[in-house]
Formats: C-alpha cells, structure tokens, sequence
C-alpha cells in the first residue's frame, strides 16, 4: 500500500511544489534501490509517473537552487529505475 500511495502522490497536479517533488523523488528512489524485487506489479506505473514527473518539471522556469537540485533528483530516480528493474520488464512497458 505504500507504493500505491507514493504512485498517487506521483499523479496529483497540486502535490507538485519543488519540496514535496524533491522529497516525493527521494522516497521513491529509496524504495527502488531497497525493495526493487517487491515492486514487480508496479514497475509499468513507476516508470510512467517518473517520466510524468521529468515533463512536468521540464515545463518549470525555475532556475533557483531548489530547482537545479529537483533536476538531480529526478535524474538519480530514473537512474535507479534503469538499475533496480530487470531490463525484461523495462521492453515490456516499452512497447
């Protein structure tokens, strides 16, 4: 169930200030890095919601410090999305 929140959280347009952004990316990345094996059914929403997440910060005109460290953030995410999912799965949401 923790999962299935962070992924609705992913979702809400209004839950997308920089902080909660940031703090939204780290707690996913963690999740990954750690539980990566038990997020199997959730893999193909992950990824989705973390592309989401890098279109709707893309589209931010903020160039402060909060906003370049958003972008590392998200950037560590799909790193350990690329790492943490068994590149089986990673064709299968490709297509």
């Amino acid at each position: 169930t923790f999962v299935k929140w962070l992924l609705n959280l992913m979702t809400k347009e209004h839950m997308r200030s920089l902080i909660v952004l940031n703090s939204l990316v780290v707690a996913v990345q963690k999740a990954i890095d750690n539980f990566a094996g038990f997020l199997n059914p959730h893999f193909h929403r992950l990824v989705i919601a973390s592309c989401q997440l890098t279109g709707w910060h893309q589209n931010q005109e903020d160039n402060s410090t909060e906003g370049r460290h958003c972008r590392l953030r998200i950037k560590q995410l799909h790193q350990a999305l690329s790492r943490g999912l068994p590149y089986h799965n990673l064709l299968n949401i490709a297509r």
